[in-house]
């Protein structure tokens, strides 16, 4: 029986067993020593008759939401990062566990690719393997299609760089090749967006991918993480929500005005946070981070201040085609 003060195990077990799920005590005693729910007051039943445990309100639908995210993936730090992301009550420790172990991944899969002379032959094994093998990452792909085989070959080795937590070469030298950023945006796809929504010349440019690519390291990302406490992952979450719907909103509206790239948000993924991801541990852990720079920080006020103006303009052209010409056209698209 559930009240105000809490449900018992008994009823959480019945609860999960009435969606399809089998679930006992023990399976409910190894959740919560694991932090992926909370753990329940034990309160005395009276002189003689013992003591009784009765969980927060809600515990019964975290284990249900909690089954059903195993039924699909069952890895356990995707479930806690998804029920985390569906509001409810995930052990800290566990959450700064998982993103310290996406951090210490990145470190993993960087290392050693860049050295004082350039890529070592792990770097240039990955290069081979981007440029001649089959890609499974599909924004990369089509990178690989808007670029011939020599320029892809640069704008990989420039991102190399930067997974590495180093300046790419051409932004060490002043004199570099000037096809060089214009690989770039070809690469990342946003040429359209540089000539419409997004302001930001070659030098501009440079710096914002120098500034990501010396910022994000495996020291830097641990020491973020420890200062992080339960306020702070609850504000990000919810930043995190709005910013990326905000975003998905621009790619849908951007889709519908210029079928052939979304104005450069064409290969962004489409992310449901709510549900077992692989993204999600890197996408919060690298939005986390981003929020310590000052210039991404001061901006994200003015996104969310956005984020209900843009989803009526999607609702707006997804409901009302014949607008689309129009807004193409005040935005200068028509012909582009």
């Amino acid at each position: 029986m559930k009240s105000d003060q809490g449900v018992p195990p008994e009823s959480i077990v019945r609860a999960a067993n009435s969606r399809g799920f089998t679930v006992s005590d023990a399976q409910l005693h190894r959740w919560r020593s694991q932090g992926l729910i909370p753990r329940p007051k034990v309160h005395g039943l009276g002189r003689g008759r013992g003591a009784a445990s009765v969980y927060p309100v809600r515990t019964d639908q975290q284990v249900v939401a909690l089954c059903e995210l195993l039924a699909e993936d069952r890895r356990l730090d995707l479930a806690a990062l998804a029920l985390f992301f569906q509001g409810y009550p995930v052990s800290v420790e566990l959450l700064k566990s998982i993103l310290m172990a996406a951090a210490d991944q990145w470190e993993t899969t960087t290392s050693n690719m860049v050295d004082d002379t350039g890529l070592t032959p792990k770097g240039l094994d990955l290069l081979d393997k981007m440029v001649f093998g089959r890609l499974k990452s599909s924004p990369i792909a089509r990178a690989r299609g808007r670029l011939r085989k020599s320029g892809f070959e640069t704008f990989i080795r420039m991102l190399i760089f930067v997974a590495a937590g180093e300046k790419p070469d051409f932004l060490k030298e002043t004199d570099g090749d000037a096809a060089e950023p214009d690989i770039l945006k070809k690469g990342l796809g946003i040429e359209t967006a540089l000539r419409t929504w997004i302001k930001a010349d070659d030098n501009e440019l440079r710096s914002s991918i120098g500034s990501l690519a010396t910022h994000f390291n495996q020291v830097a990302l641990h020491a973020t993480l420890q200062e992080v406490d339960e306020d702070a992952l609850n504000v990000c979450k919810a930043e995190l929500l709005i910013v990326w719907q905000t975003v998905m909103d621009l790619k849908a509206c951007f889709r519908a005005l210029d079928e052939k790239d979304a104005l450069g948000l064409g290969g962004l993924p489409d992310i449901d946070f709510t549900r077992s991801s692989t993204l999600v541990p890197m996408m919060l852990l690298v939005w986390i981070h981003l929020k310590t720079m000052p210039e991404v920080a001061e901006n994200i006020p003015e996104v969310i201040a956005s984020a209900t103006k843009v989803s009526s303009l999607r609702n707006l052209l997804e409901s009302h085609p014949k607008l689309v010409k129009p807004v193409k056209a005040a935005l200068g698209l028509m012909g582009a």
